[in-house]
């Protein structure tokens, strides 16, 4: 009887190991299957990530070599503007700033007014700038409300009406 007990007491401890074994396998099983796909979505998102990075990178040197040619090339165009106001405030008989044609100016008055400057002479023989209107002003004139009905009108005119005779 006592080997009787102990077989039957070795087939249970024998089943319930199987049965262990088998049940850890089967889990293996699940676990590498759910975790594979989340692992190779995680991988290839890490390498589009790197990729992307690099480009980045690749574009922000670019950039910056960009932005210091164009800061070379501003430090360039500052100076031959400088160069260029001392010619004209300097040597005002010299026509080598000046555009093709075009005399030089006599007095300091002519050269504000060739420069492009809007200035008057007052009576005590300092010269003021005409006031202009504030950017705030411009831009609402620029696209405050307008009245369109006269422009309307006349294009409605000149669609109407036949074209000028021409000789």
């Amino acid at each position: 009887m006592l080997a009787t007990v102990v077989a039957a007491l070795l087939i249970d401890i024998s089943v319930v190991v199987i049965v262990a074994i088998v049940a850890f396998v089967i889990g293996a099983i699940i676990a590498f299957l759910a975790v594979t796909p989340a692992k190779i979505a995680a991988d290839r998102n890490s390498r589009a990530a790197r990729h992307e990075e690099r480009e980045t990178q690749h574009e922000l040197d670019d950039m910056r070599h960009r932005y210091a040619q164009l800061e070379a090339e501003h430090r360039g165009l500052l100076a031959e503007r400088d160069h260029l106001r001392s010619q004209l405030s300097g040597a005002p008989a010299s026509a080598a700033g000046l555009p093709t044609g075009a005399a030089p100016p006599a007095s300091a008055g002519d050269l504000r007014s060739w420069r492009g400057d809007e200035a008057e002479s007052r009576a005590d023989g300092n010269a003021t700038r005409e006031e202009q209107p504030s950017i705030g002003e411009r831009l609402r004139g620029m696209f405050g409300p307008h009245d369109d009905s006269d422009r309307r009108e006349r294009d409605r005119w000149e669609r109407d009406q036949p074209p000028a005779p021409t000789a």
